[in-house]
């Protein structure tokens, strides 16, 4: 998800999340204006009421500025303890500035006048539940902190809230459940104001592993006994649900046929315990679907989901080619045509590190030119989404979150629940186009132009430069065309035409339009159909010494027989007989049959051998058996035999990536790179500072046409640490045209080791620009060396 930290980035914002619980006297010092509004989300039927806090002095003076920094009305502050009212002003954002601070402010429609339809694109994620929700010296302490989040969920025009929920504390013992807290009420909350809810979890107790030390639960008895209690005890309230959140990364440890294992019995719990629940996949977030992703869906997983969910942090330029991706996987995997793609999360990293003091030490915070930029991508990404068929995206976050180290600062609201730009910018686009129906994009010089339909049948259109300001002629008929800008402020049409820069605007009344690129169905929720009978899951345990790659999406296996032990659990309420059997790219004599009881498991223990062809590295076991006369859902292990890759393999040196000159210092630490002739290698050494994110990925620019990757199947190279410690992540990746992917390999040790790394279906030789070779270190001071390095084609 992130340019540089291919660790995931909310374990490091639930941190902060957990650990910053504001008190209110750490507010109470800053605070001076608050406006009576929640979060300042004023609307166009509320009076726009501001007190003064905290014993502030009175002001003599106030002004009220636009996005533009324009003095739209100014005077003075009442006297004595009345509170300021400001005469009405058009939608927008707003900034009431005095000698003693100032309070930001939005003035929206108000969403009682419109309707949230059922599809509901545009939604927020939040962490309600973990936070209380509850800010005191913003005037919502206690229970009205869940109201308060509620409401300005609804405020903004969201259909859905995310939420997330904790494992341990519902479930700390077999058999014993506390639903009581913070999911009761806040799950009431958002109920309460309309609002239909999605959440996650993504962490499991101890009793449900067979080693403590796993992030992903083993014990698939238990992952549906939990799931079926969630269902049933938040059914109405709660009515879907992810399992696991970005399993492909730093949230699970567990192989993609393991974490298909647990996802096909999370989706029986939840079946069990309400009928009619929508139920996703955990989102998958790496940059592209064609590793963990397409092998978790190998095992027949489509038949236990409804929605395929997807996390992307990505520019837009990248949407097109990433939705062909995991629409390819889908298709591949036995997933139904109409299988709708949500992503829970989407956001931007356009602003750059926060550059303000936040009101946290350690903590900082958009400036207000951040604020701009963070807010004029929020229609870009959504619509952009939209337009590519995503059902229903959900920016990331309402709730105040800070990462890399606190410089990062996410959120619609500050840490005094105050409301940023972005919050105004999303809800100003559902308020423009919630409603509406997208038919594709329009063709137009140097802007892009997303069509919609609304529902008196007039089309509407979202519209931005794509760089400078361009002056254009509006499209279409245009007798009746009114525009509002990002805020929902509106603006002069002059003669037909209209100035648009980087900050999107909304035209409305046009007629005659058709989209030159039209936007892709959205699909609808359903499993994937089988006679299969789906309750009989298998999970593989493995020998000790065998172990996944890196990418937890394939063994790399000895071509010799390995003993593979086969746990087999019957969710069923009658006992099934059976046998289970190995094909594909393995062999192995059937198991004798096998009697599994209701609602409990058995094993049988195979003697499987590789069997891959003579030129191949990469294959699969396919597990699957046949109980009381039904097949059973498969279950698939890729191959993939690295000691192959050279025997049809043809390599080509790249010599100059052993000049020190010819690399990029790309880290977040201070970087040295240095030749080491000796040892005809080159030499990485980075001292991080405190307080960053460790990344060191420096960067190799191909000296092209002469070192073009066109044909290239991978690379290879030789490489050795020079300090001991953790290693979070090992990646070659590649950039190309504003587009990146990368691939992990097994973290090197303080020995020379060969490392070959395939280029999966995601990477574009022929394109690629720009390759990195890098780790995400635990440690503060890390060092490698490289050499050998070639680049490598298929024979």
């Amino acid at each position: 998800m992130k340019p540089r930290s291919f660790f995931t980035p909310v374990i490091s914002a639930c941190l902060l999340l957990l650990s910053g619980a504001p008190s209110a006297a750490e507010f109470d010092s800053q605070m001076k204006l608050r406006a009576d509004a929640p979060g300042g989300a004023f609307t166009d039927r509320e009076a726009l009421t501001f007190r003064l806090v905290n014993n502030t002095p009175r002001p003599e003076t106030y002004t009220v500025e636009n996005r533009k920094g324009e003095i739209v009305a100014q005077g003075e502050w009442p006297a004595g303890d009345a509170p300021l009212t400001l005469k009405a002003l058009p939608h927008g954002h707003y900034l009431l500035k005095t000698a003693p601070g100032a309070c930001a402010f939005a003035v929206l429609p108000d969403p009682a006048a419109r309707r949230v339809p059922a599809d509901a694109p545009f939604n927020l994620d939040t962490h309600i539940s973990w936070t209380g929700g509850d800010n005191a010296s913003a005037g919502y302490p206690g229970e009205a902190g869940y109201r308060f989040i509620a409401e300005l969920g609804r405020r903004a025009g969201a259909g859905f809230l995310r939420d997330r929920i904790s494992w341990g504390p519902v479930n700390p013992a077999r058999g014993e459940f506390r639903f009581d807290g913070s999911w009761n009420r806040s799950a009431a909350a958002v109920h309460a104001a309309g609002l239909r809810m999605l959440s996650v979890y993504h962490d499991a107790p101890a009793w449900t592993k067979d080693d403590p030390k796993k992030r992903m639960p083993t014990d698939l008895f238990a992952v549906y006994e939990f799931n079926r209690r969630l269902a049933r005890h938040f059914r109405g309230k709660i009515d879907f649900w992810e399992f696991w959140n970005e399993q492909d990364i730093g949230f699970s440890d567990a192989a993609a046929w393991d974490y298909a294992a647990a996802m096909k019995a999370a989706y029986l719990g939840f079946k069990a315990g309400n009928p009619d629940i929508t139920v996703l996949t955990g989102p998958f977030c790496v940059d592209t679907p064609a590793g963990f992703c397409r092998a978790a869906l190998k095992s027949d997983l489509p038949q236990y989901f409804d929605v395929f969910s997807y996390h992307t942090y990505a520019s837009p330029d990248n949407f097109p080619k990433l939705l062909e991706q995991i629409r390819q996987v889908l298709k591949e995997s036995g997933a139904p045509a109409s299988m709708p793609v949500w992503f829970s999360e989407t956001g931007t990293r356009a602003e750059g590190p926060a550059e303000a003091p936040g009101l946290r030490p350690g903590l900082k915070e958009h400036s207000f030119r951040q604020e701009l930029a963070v807010a004029r991508e929020v229609p870009k990404v959504l619509a952009s989404l939209q337009r590519l068929g995503v059902a229903r995206a959900f920016w990331f976050n309402l709730m105040p979150v800070n990462e890399w180290n606190g410089s990062k600062a996410w959120g619609m609201l500050r840490r005094d629940y105050t409301i940023k730009a972005q919050y105004t910018a999303f809800a100003t686009l559902t308020a423009q186009l919630g409603e509406a129906k997208i038919e594709g994009g329009l063709k137009l010089p140097g802007v892009r132009a997303l069509l919609y339909r609304r529902a008196d049948g007039a089309q509407s259109l979202l519209a931005w430069s794509e760089s400078g300001a361009k002056e254009l002629r509006i499209p279409g008929k245009t007798a009746r065309t009114e525009a509002v800008d990002l805020f929902g402020t509106p603006l002069e049409i002059s003669g037909g035409k209209l100035v648009f820069d980087e900050n999107p605007v909304y035209l409305h009344g046009l007629a005659g339009l058709s989209p030159a690129v039209p936007a892709i169905p959205a699909g609808t929720p359903g499993a994937a159909p089988t006679a299969d009978d789906k309750t009989v899951v298998l999970r593989a345990i493995l020998p000790d010494g065998v172990a996944p790659g890196s990418g937890r999406d394939s063994l790399d296996l000895p071509e010799k027989p390995v003993r593979i032990t086969l746990e087999i659990c019957n969710f069923d309420t009658v006992a099934k007989t059976g046998i289970v059997t190995v094909a594909g790219d393995g062999t192995a004599e059937p198991s004798d049959p096998v009697t599994v009881p209701a609602m409990g498991r058995a094993a049988v223990a195979l003697t499987v051998t590789p069997k891959i062809a003579d030129g191949g590295c990469r294959g699969e076991l396919v597990f699957g058996g046949t109980f009381n006369g039904r097949p059973a859902s498969r279950l698939v292990i890729p191959l993939f035999l690295a000691g192959r890759v050279g025997d049809f393999c043809r390599d080509v040196p790249m010599p100059a990536m052993l000049e020190p000159g010819s690399w990029s210092y790309h880290s977040s630490g201070s970087m040295t790179v240095a030749a080491v002739p000796e040892e005809k290698a080159v030499k990485f050494t980075v001292e991080f500072p405190d307080g960053v994110d460790r990344w060191a990925f420096p960067a190799y620019k191909l000296q092209l046409p002469q070192e073009s990757l066109a044909g290239a199947a991978g690379i290879a190279f030789e490489i050795r640490r020079l300090t001991p410690g953790r290693i979070v992540f090992s990646r070659v990746n590649a950039r190309w045209d504003g587009r990146f992917t990368g691939e992990g390999f097994e973290p090197p040790e303080t020995e020379w080791q060969e490392r070959r790394v395939l280029f999966h279906s995601g990477f574009e030789p022929e394109r690629i620009k720009e390759l990195e070779i890098g780790f995400n270190p635990a440690e503060k001071s890390f060092g490698w060396m490289i050499r050998n390095i070639r680049v490598f084609y298929t024979r």
